[in-house]
């Protein structure tokens, strides 16, 4: 694995591969001449730009350590993956710092430090079979927090795109997205440079309300809107009202109807202004001991929202109400799917203030 400057090698092909780089002009460093060459590497903490784009035998020469002129590159093999480790950082320079891993995913571990330490968002390059490999190929580009996954390329001159890849747009300028303090995470291009006009004309979402397949009103309608209930073969009917309305004998108006229907009926009348989830719930046990196959609220807004959550509750108890109260625009392009409903029950709802007949819609709330 090689990030620009960074190497991070298995145990079982490191010592064949530092033999490789010795035979191919590489200086591996012992123990003092890589200190001298990591003190020059640094200078404040940050990038010496004395060392940038300088030959190793020059950086050698400023570190105060000979090596061949015609070395091709000096390798630090060091375990540090932090700060403190001058070759861990971006160098710009024919410096390598060299890692021995255990396996495979001690290697991607140790390049994931070195990326969140100082590449994050810019290269990572893996060597590996790609075609015998695809996992290893596949976990490192998921686990590699980087703009540019290379597999078997240069990883200097593969991430500028053209040379060795075709799926990198060619350019000397990368972008190292948000992950790197950038706007654009790919290489910049002619396309970045184009300023494109938009012409916004006005155009509003599309507006959708769906009303209930039958609404009663005036005078007289409730008995012959329940006969509705009666002739669609509903058996076992649960009133959610409140204490007042029950007190006063409103709730009587609709079970004497079902009952002499064959009906049978349970009321629960403990809603309160704004209902609690705690009424609520209690509401909806007694409608799983019951079961239902019609709910009808009676009241103002208080009984239509408590015998709702009690019809989601009691036909979907998996459901997570703070997901369902998330916002949207449309409710036709909303996050959380709101759940199939009348499997169990059917809900209606009788109003009886002005306001509250807007309540008779199954999702208003």
């Amino acid at each position: 694995m090689l990030l620009n400057s960074l190497l991070s090698l298995f145990d079982s092909v490191y010592d064949a591969v530092r033999e490789r780089f010795a035979k191919c002009g590489a200086v591996i460093l012992n123990k003092k001449e890589r200190k001298a060459v990591g003190g020059v590497l640094l200078k404040n903490g940050a990038l010496n730009v004395a060392i940038v784009g300088q030959s190793a035998a020059t950086i050698a020469e400023i570190a105060g350590i000979f090596v061949p002129e015609n070395s091709k590159v000096l390798i630090g093999e060091v375990s540090a993956t932090d700060v403190s480790e001058p070759f861990a950082h971006e160098k710009l320079s024919p410096t390598l710092a060299m890692y021995r891993a255990k396996d495979f995913a001690d290697a991607v571990d140790k390049a994931e430090q070195l990326v969140a330490m100082g590449g994050i968002g810019h290269t990572s390059c893996l060597y590996t079979d790609q075609d015998n490999q695809p996992e290893r190929v596949a976990y490192f580009g998921q686990m590699m927090k980087t703009a540019r996954i290379l597999i078997n390329t240069p990883a200097s001159q593969g991430g500028i795109g053209d040379l060795y890849n075709f799926k990198l747009a060619p350019s000397l300028t990368l972008g190292c997205g948000s992950w790197g303090g950038n706007s654009i995470s790919e290489n910049v291009g002619p396309k970045h440079l184009i300023n494109k006009k938009t012409v916004a004309k006005r155009a509003e979402n599309m507006l959708w309300h769906k009303l209930p397949k039958s609404i009663y009103f005036r005078r007289g309608s409730l008995p012959i809107a329940l006969d509705e209930v009666i002739t669609d073969g509903h058996k076992r009917a649960l009133i959610v009202t409140d204490r007042f309305l029950f007190n006063n004998g409103y709730a009587d108006q609709i079970t004497s109807v079902l009952k002499a229907a064959g009906v049978e009926t349970e009321v629960f009348f403990e809603v309160e202004a704004d209902p609690t989830l705690s009424v609520v719930r209690k509401g909806a046990e007694l409608a799983n001991s019951f079961k239902p196959d019609v709910i009808i609220a009676l009241g103002g807004g208080s009984p239509m929202d408590a015998a709702k959550i009690m019809w989601v509750m009691y036909e979907h108890p998996e459901t997570h109400f703070e997901e369902l109260a998330l916002r949207f625009m449309d409710i036709r392009k909303r996050i959380y799917k709101f759940p199939k409903m009348g499997v169990k029950a059917k809900m209606i709802a009788v109003t009886t203030t002005s306001g509250t007949v807007l309540k008779s819609h199954r999702l208003r709330l």
